[in-house]
């Protein structure tokens, strides 16, 4: 079930629109495949999870993101720390 809703994620992951948020962003996909990587490791998830905080923090450059934690700065902050 994990796996699925994985592939299906990643075509999320993929689209040029993807925003920066921890509520529906990089660093939100950025923590599910963080810990799929984990419950199934070896199948690249890991370096997904990677690229995606990569993007919301190269994606949140370009905004202007409010103090909240699932759609501003703080919600990616906290990923990039927890995940550190």
């Amino acid at each position: 079930m994990a796996g699925e809703i994985g592939a299906e994620l990643a075509q999320l992951a993929d689209s040029p629109a993807l925003g920066f948020s921890l509520g529906s962003g990089g660093a939100g996909l950025a923590l599910f495949f963080t810990y799929l990587d984990r419950a199934f490791p070896g199948r690249g998830h890991g370096d997904r999870a990677v690229d995606l905080l990569d993007h919301a923090i190269e994606t949140m450059g370009d905004s202007a993101p409010g103090p909240w934690l699932y759609g501003g700065f703080p919600g990616v902050a906290w990923t990039a720390e927890h995940l550190a």
